[in-house]
């Protein structure tokens, strides 16, 4: 929260400082009053959908459009001020633009000063939607500077594979449920589906750890290594992986350290050299070690692997590899020891006969 307060702090006072240079100082204020509400939610609170960019301006233009419509349309004043609120929260509702804060913006003008009030529409202008442009741009600077915050939050797209299902078959519910959940609320909460599926997918994880128990990758990883070196020639990684019916190879270095992981995937996709052949043939063509001293293509299989690697330590909690497969949709991951070096590899299969054999 002390990291909230301070990003709060520098954009409100950049935001002053700006606006003072854009606005017409002598017929507008500096600063709307719900633009503060506004940096509560943008830097306390950014992943909440009252929070992103659409809310943030729509919100506040409708409700301050609204206000000076209800200021000059409604003789009694505080008609006015019920219409004005009422409407508001129809419009941000229908336009998926609600923001709390804007319900002050609308007021802006029935409550504020004659100059204020002679402003007119020119008030959703200046300074609403001046303090609100350069608000939205400082919290897209600043709370994309902080490690680990992320804004706009960026919503997960629709999985279309079974493979996300893959460690909660049991689940009662799925993903589409919890979306058709929220839907049924009846009313707005303020949490996004992007948010509530994270919620049950770490809910997910500390339930099987909790029936795990103290399960870590060295108890249940594969020590029958094979392994392949940076200048190890494509063909060799090729035969070793149909020899030991693998689906990658760790690539070390001489210390044993993991420079990389080598997978059918890789070579399917360096050796994309002739879009009329058929996949085998121009994976014979992409096998054969080139005559000469230099080459158009890979050779070794160095120059095809994927790196970095991810890896785990032989410490770690089993339970922590459910993320890391699904997440980036691999199917083994080298397991390194406290130096980095290679001690063992762990596939989903591994992962998946642990979970099998855990009591209902």
């Amino acid at each position: 929260m002390l990291l909230a307060s301070g990003l709060a702090f520098v954009a409100t006072y950049l935001c002053l400082t700006i606006t003072a240079f854009i606005t017409s100082v002598d017929h507008a204020p500096l600063f709307v009053a719900s633009i503060g509400a506004t940096a509560v939610l943008v830097f306390a609170v950014p992943t909440s959908p009252l929070a992103q960019p659409w809310p943030l301006i729509g919100g506040h233009l409708f409700s301050a459009s609204i206000g000076v419509f209800c200021f000059q349309m409604i003789p009694s004043f505080m008609l006015a001020l019920a219409v004005a609120v009422g409407l508001s929260i129809l419009v941000m509702h229908f336009t998926r633009s609600l923001h709390p804060p804007a319900g002050a913006a609308t007021l802006g003008v029935l409550l504020g000063t004659p100059e204020i009030q002679s402003l007119g529409y020119w008030y959703v202008l200046d300074p609403v939607m001046i303090n609100v442009v350069v608000m939205l741009l400082l919290g897209l600077i600043l709370n994309n500077m902080v490690p680990g915050r992320c804004y706009p939050n960026k919503p997960v797209p629709p999985r279309t594979s079974k493979k996300e299902d893959w460690v909660s078959e049991k689940a009662l519910f799925n993903q589409n449920d919890l979306k058709a959940a929220l839907s049924d609320m009846g009313s707005f909460v303020d949490v996004s589906y992007v948010d509530l599926n994270r919620i049950y997918s770490l809910a997910v994880v500390h339930a099987n750890k909790r029936k795990m128990g103290d399960l870590t990758c060295n108890d249940i990883m594969s020590r029958n290594l094979i392994t392949v070196v940076f200048g190890t020639e494509v063909n060799e990684a090729w035969e070793l992986l149909h020899l030991h019916k693998v689906k990658g190879l760790p690539v070390v270095d001489s210390f044993n350290r993991v420079l990389g992981v080598v997978t059918f995937a890789d070579f399917v996709r360096h050796a994309n050299i002739d879009e009329s052949k058929p996949m085998k043939e121009k994976i014979k063509i992409f096998l054969k070690k080139t005559d000469g001293e230099t080459s158009e293509k890979a050779e070794v299989v160095g120059q095809i692997m994927s790196s970095p690697a991810l890896t785990m330590n032989e410490n770690d909690h089993a339970i922590q590899l459910i993320p890391i497969f699904t997440e980036h949709d691999i199917h083994h991951i080298p397991i390194v020891d406290d130096k980095k070096r290679l001690v063992g590899m762990l596939t989903r299969s591994d992962l998946m006969r642990a979970i099998s054999l855990l009591p209902v």
